[in-house]
């Protein structure tokens, strides 16, 4: 249990370095922003209250259980330079919500494509059908309806297939997979409808 608690106080002052210290350093790596994602949605799992919850095991049975001795590695660091602490959080301001729910978008289709992409592909594919969409007079117009009348409409088909066939030209892959694998199609027109009716209706 001191171990859990470790790693939430740990998941924790990750969150909050993280977003600090991504206002300063572009660190160009997609691996760090997934982590922060995966974390940020893993904090609330992990509360302190939860940790402390039973958890009723009476019901289970073991049918075997296996122990093996694996190889073990000191962690002692050599070199002869000590590491400095990290500091206190400093003061910076709220990072921009939207480029980070963009990166959610990513990494919730990223997988349904097939073959070898690089990150920034899809990210100039997704950017280009959001801005697509969001600069659509058609949808600018639907943006009184609610959100779900918004998601049901078929001009947002229409324009969403448009702005597919509008990236072709820099990813003829991707966008080719985007209309003919239907999976990815809904699934990535429905991570995007909420940003782009947020977008509309703050426009409005």
């Amino acid at each position: 249990m001191d171990e859990l608690e470790l790693f939430r106080k740990d998941v924790g002052t990750f969150l909050r370095q993280y977003d600090f210290l991504s206002q300063i350093v572009n660190y160009e790596d997609t691996s760090l922003e997934r982590l922060s994602i995966f974390l940020r949605h893993l904090a609330p799992v992990i509360t302190s209250e939860r940790l402390h919850h039973e958890i009723d095991l009476s019901t289970v049975d073991f049918d075997y259980i296996a122990q093996h001795k694996q190889e073990t590695t000191s962690g002692k660091l050599s070199g002869g330079v000590p590491l400095e602490p990290a500091k206190e959080s400093g003061t910076g301001t709220a990072r921009d919500p939207e480029p980070v729910a963009l990166e959610e978008v990513i990494a919730q289709i990223n997988d349904l494509f097939s073959g070898d992409h690089p990150d920034s592909s899809v990210r100039n594919v997704v950017t280009h059908i959001k801005d697509r969409l969001e600069e659509s007079e058609t949808l600018q117009q639907a943006q009184n309806n609610s959100l779900a009348q918004f998601s049901a409409s078929p001009d947002l088909q229409n324009e969403f297939v448009g702005a597919v066939i509008g990236t072709m030209a820099s990813s003829e892959d991707l966008s080719t997979q985007i209309l003919n694998n239907p999976e990815l199609k809904q699934k990535l027109l429905g991570e995007l409808v909420p940003l782009i009716y947020s977008r509309l209706k703050a426009t409005a």
